[in-house]
């Protein structure tokens, strides 16, 4: 089973805090943690959690939202007082967008909605819990050894008389400037250090005069063998020997230096782990709610372009059909940005990906006096997820507009070509170029050239990810990339993936299917459509109206759906996959037993889901939200063509 493979280690035991008034839903999720490796405690009320949080200690929590009682909000405010840093995943079949909001605030690790399609929804997130947790507890550590490092290394001792003649040196001092005693035995100070740092010290030196006080700054020096270090001094008048005295303290801070920028870099990548991480919980959960709207949009504007309409009328439903499309195509940009999967690749002319990339960043190019030279005029097609390589070149392009804004002006030069069985693509820049040092590392996670904060004197921005992301996409669709650059002349990127030589179809009776669709035909197929969203459910009735369907039955939940199957007796069944008192697989199974050979399209706006694992599922068809009209037709065309006949794996 999935759930098996998301453990932390088989030999370590997680401590889980379960609360949930629901008590079969309680049991079943105690039951499935336990398998993988949790040590669950399970409470139906926060009031109950509060006093196991006082008597053990937990490394993780998960809370249902709507309890008896005090809620999971309030519950999550109350863990945060105690312990900031455990996380805590809440849980909710009522999603909205102002619970998501107040989740976030309240620092939830994350939030899920219920019912969890598959127990891997609930894993991985508890996976990554516990590893940012652990990887805080390791930074929190990690500063600490710093710290007790500085502390312990010796320092270097030296006195001066009221001259700042050199008296006596320890051999901490002498081993750190590479000295012997007697080369600075009665030597003033200023031939021992470098003329910048002796006439900031002399300056320093001179304002103590003999009053009882000391001065302390850091300052890079070097070694007599011209070896650089920071050094933490302090400069302190003392009595030695009943005479006047100036004590010099020195510690090589190099160390602490480094570990203070060590501690920086983790900062920064903690903190975009935890926006991004963040972000992709509330993305997908958005994501479902916007494609619902989008399918609205959608439907009724194609529904109103069968119309006899004024033109400007038809062209701004035109632009509306558009907008929705390049919107879903943004959600699924958004979301696999924020949870990469596995790409949905077919068959595509990568000139096109291209253009809609270069087409989008058009303003940004004019304003920055950039021209894109394009030298590709064949076609070119590779098997590729088009949402994911659009964000490849996106990504590519963004970074060279940030590397010819210095210049003020400059040129990308975009070629594509055959090359040993691979298409190629050349992207080039006229920018600042690349260090040689740096060029190993622009692929690394968080690895920026931005300057502090990713922040740099052009104001450009950037979270070190681009490139990281640009390589894993290429990687999952089984490319390559490589850099080339020149500093002060420009950068090139060169991608190479696998070349489609000829169509290859899997699946032949749905590549078959006839654009001329019988509306005559199928106008008389009895149709079940059951879907929670009462906005879809106007939408999808006003569609098989105008079409002239007679034979629908709707229903808002499946219960009701499935008490209404046998009665009803439908050639096809749509099914929603996200519903609150029964999920999309729930119902299937229940409508399975009735009668496995009705086809069942499952319908969804979440974007985690794909069309090859839940036709594994056994469902005839999956439209993902939003929805072409034709494409309904075209599967209930299909249904009639095929004698409604599927196999179904039991």
């Amino acid at each position: 089973m999935a759930e098996d493979n998301l453990t932390i280690k088989k030999d370590e035991k997680i401590s889980l805090l379960l609360v949930e008034d629901d008590i079969d839903f309680r049991k079943s999720l105690s039951g499935r943690l336990a398998r993988n490796n949790y040590n669950v405690t399970a409470v139906e009320s926060a009031e109950q959690a509060l006093v196991e949080i006082n008597s053990e200690k937990f490394q993780v929590i998960v809370s249902d939202i709507m309890l008896t009682g005090m809620d999971g909000l309030e519950f999550l405010s109350r863990i945060k007082k105690l312990d900031e840093d455990l996380p805590v995943i809440l849980l909710t079949g009522y999603a909205n967008l102002e619970t998501a909001k107040k989740a976030v605030e309240l620092n939830a690790y994350s939030y899920l909605i219920k019912p969890l399609d598959n127990i891997s929804d609930l894993l991985t997130p508890l996976t990554n819990a516990i590893q940012n947790y652990k990887l805080k507890k390791e930074h929190i550590l990690l500063k600490e050894h710093f710290e007790n490092i500085v502390t312990n290394v010796p320092d270097g001792i030296l006195t001066l008389n009221t001259s700042f003649e050199i008296e006596s040196a320890n051999k901490a001092f002498l081993k750190m400037f590479g000295l012997d005693e007697p080369e600075i035995i009665n030597k003033h100070v200023e031939e021992i250090f470098d003329d910048k740092v002796t006439r900031n010290m002399e300056v320093v030196m001179k304002s103590i005069g003999l009053e009882n006080n000391s001065v302390r700054f850091e300052w890079m020096t070097r070694s007599k063998g011209e070896e650089e270090f920071w050094a933490d001094i302090t400069l302190r008048r003392a009595i030695i020997g009943k005479k006047d005295s100036i004590l010099m303290v020195v510690s090589d801070i190099s160390a602490m230096k480094q570990a203070e920028e060590a501690r920086k870099k983790i900062e920064i990548q903690f903190i975009q782990m935890q926006k991004q991480e963040s972000l992709g919980s509330l993305t997908h959960g958005i994501a479902h709610e916007f494609n619902n709207i989008l399918s609205i949009i959608l439907g009724h504007a194609q529904l109103s372009m069968v119309e006899k309409v004024p033109e400007d009328v038809m062209q701004s439903l035109i632009e509306i059909e558009k907008a929705s499309i390049r919107g879903s195509s943004l959600v699924e940009n958004m979301t696999s940005f924020a949870t990469p999967n596995l790409p949905e690749a077919k068959q595509q002319d990568i000139r096109e990906v291209i253009d809609s990339a270069v087409g989008m960043q058009y303003r940004q190019l004019k304003l920055q006096n950039i021209e894109v030279e394009k030298d590709y005029t064949n076609e070119f097609r590779a098997f590729f997820d088009q949402g994911q390589i659009e964000q490849v070149f996106t990504n590519l392009l963004i970074n060279a507009m940030h590397a010819i804004k210095p210049k003020g002006k400059g040129t990308i030069h975009i070629s594509v070509k055959d090359a040993d069985e691979c298409l190629q693509i050349d992207f080039s820049d006229t920018g600042t170029g690349i260090d040689e040092e740096i060029r190993e590392k622009i692929f690394d996670p968080f690895f920026s050239t931005k300057g502090a904060y990713a922040k740099d004197r052009y104001n450009i921005t950037g979270s070190g990810l681009g490139l990281s992301v640009t390589k894993g996409i290429i990687q999952q669709h089984a490319g390559t990339i490589s850099v080339s650059s020149e500093k002060g002349k420009g950068t090139t990127f060169t991608i190479r993936f696998p070349a489609a030589r000829q169509m290859e179809i899997n699946n032949t009776e749905q590549m078959n299917v006839s654009e001329d669709i019988d509306l005559d035909r199928i106008r008389n197929l009895r149709i079940l459509l059951i879907d929670d969203e009462e906005e879809i459910v106007r939408l999808l009735t006003l569609v098989f109206d105008k079409a002239g369907f007679k034979n629908i039955l709707i229903e808002d939940n499946g219960k009701k759906a499935i008490s209404s199957f046998s009665r009803f007796n439908p050639d096809v069944v749509f099914l929603d996959m996200v519903m609150p008192d029964m999920d999309g697989q729930q119902v299937f199974n229940e409508l399975k037993k009735i009668n496995r050979n009705t086809p069942v399209v499952f319908m969804s706006g979440k974007t985690s889901l794909h069309k090859d694992e839940v036709l594994k599922q056994g469902s005839y068809d999956y439209i993902k939200k939003p929805f072409n009209i034709n494409d309904l037709y075209r599967i209930l065309d299909r249904i009639i063509r095929n004698g409604k006949m599927h196999l179904y794996k039991d």
